[in-house]
């Protein structure tokens, strides 16, 4: 397969270009996808792409290249590690691949360019391999940095917070400072250096998203491989808004509660009192006239005592 690679491309000493067909064989490199891969034969034509990058990354090309093809005229983007299960230290490159298509509008293959992103640990990489489908069965965001705070992994919830909130979109190997809102910088830096030092960091933060406001859990946890050696740091978030504005309900709920049992206990008790004491007068005088008096007082007490009650059922509907 021929495809013109513009002249920038072919000479960069950054960007690895590569050329496969449909079936994934390598038809073309750069020079500097050869400094990348310095393990493969030079050149690599008829090479396929498995046996330079990392079993576990296999999948995912694969279906980077079926979106291309699905897809004309997009790329997709992910990141890619080497074939070099053997070695304590992952390298990671960032790619972009598109489609290439013939006169017919058909994919004959794939353009891949893609710089490199630098070494990441093995074993801060295992922790994360083992730790991904339990983060991803979770509702909170959780990513997990290296000690230089590189992003290493995310599950699907903090992808999407990082889109939602910050509108944006996570690549492992990132410094993860560029996602975090500058406002919290500072306390995002001296969080990440306690747990860095081996403590466990957590509290409450409320945030102004302008238009709302949202309350969240923040915990940052120390990680270590099985030789209890630290690795790097956990970070993970939580929104508890619904649960803040329950909570505040429920002050509010219990505020009325208060004030309804201080209705019970003294306005209710004065007009009631004061029934007892004319109900009292009737039983003990013979009937007469003064009685008249007392009835109407009675019904005076009686109308303060409805209205009271009355009062007491509306403040009993505002805790519903």
């Amino acid at each position: 397969m021929n495809q013109p690679v513009p002249t920038y491309l072919a000479n960069s000493s950054i960007l690895s270009v590569v050329i496969m067909d449909i079936e994934g064989y390598y038809r073309y490199a750069n020079s500097a996808f050869y400094t990348q891969f310095p393990f493969l034969c030079n050149p690599v034509d008829g090479l396929h792409y498995k046996q330079s990058i990392h079993s576990a990354d296999w999948d995912a090309l694969t279906d980077a290249a079926r979106y291309c093809i699905e897809n004309p005229g997009k790329s997709a983007h992910l990141q890619l590690r080497k074939a070099t299960p053997e070695m304590a230290e992952y390298n990671y490159s960032h790619w972009e691949i598109s489609a290439h298509l013939n006169e017919s509008g058909e994919s004959t293959g794939f353009l891949c360019i893609g710089y490199d992103l630098g070494v990441l640990n093995k074993s801060l990489y295992d922790s994360e391999n083992k730790l991904r489908a339990l983060l991803n069965s979770t509702s909170d965001s959780n990513v997990l940095l290296d000690l230089d705070k590189r992003l290493i992994s995310f599950n699907t919830v903090a992808d999407a917070y990082a889109r939602k909130y910050q509108n944006q979109t996570y690549q492992v190997g990132e410094y993860y400072e560029k996602y975090v809102l500058p406002d919290f910088r500072s306390a995002f830096h001296a969080n990440f250096d306690a747990a860095a030092n081996g403590s466990t960091v957590t509290f409450e933060l409320e945030v102004n998203f302008g238009d709302r406001l949202g309350w969240f859990f923040m915990k940052y946890v120390p990680v270590y491989d099985e030789n209890k050696k630290l690795i790097g740091v956990s970070y993970s978030v939580s929104d508890i808004t619904d649960r803040k504005n329950h909570e505040q309900r429920i002050m509010e709920q219990n505020t009325l509660l208060r004030q309804i049992a201080w209705e019970q206990s003294h306005t209710v008790r004065k007009p009631l009192c004061n029934l007892m004491s004319i109900i009292d007068l009737l039983i003990e005088e013979p009937p007469q006239s003064s009685h008249t008096l007392y009835l109407e007082a009675l019904r005076n007490e009686a109308i303060k005592l409805d209205k009271i009650i009355k009062g007491i059922v509306d403040l009993t509907d505002d805790t519903k």
